[in-house]
């Protein structure tokens, strides 16, 4: 059996269309999958953006409320000293009063 030396032109033809479809087929499958993968990933981040974003907005408000109620403590104690404290003045102001002693408001 005799082995062709130079290709026939269809032979040519046929590993040329191979070759080239091959290679059209890798860099649209490369292209594509490039693509796919960019479309996804900001899809998938825009989510997860937004999904962190609202746990985040709603881990705050949350923090924020928790602060006010302490910070709302915290301030009903200090006007319930300070109305203690009022009190205790005034108790000591009528009682040197009682004795003869007069204190002006601007001291105390």
């Amino acid at each position: 059996m005799l082995t062709e030396i130079v290709p026939s032109y269809s032979a040519l033809e046929d590993q040329l269309t191979e070759w080239i479809t091959a290679k059209v087929t890798r860099e649209v499958t490369a292209k594509v999958t490039d693509e796919v993968t960019a479309k996804v990933t900001d899809e998938v981040t825009a989510k997860v953006t937004a999904k962190l974003s609202d746990e985040m907005s709603t881990e705050y408000q949350k923090k924020l409320q928790e602060e006010t109620a302490l910070f709302t403590l915290k301030l009903q104690k200090k006007e319930s000293q300070l109305s203690a404290a009022n009190m205790e003045n005034a108790r000591l102001r009528a009682l040197l009063k009682n004795h003869g002693i007069d204190i002006r408001e601007s001291f105390l």
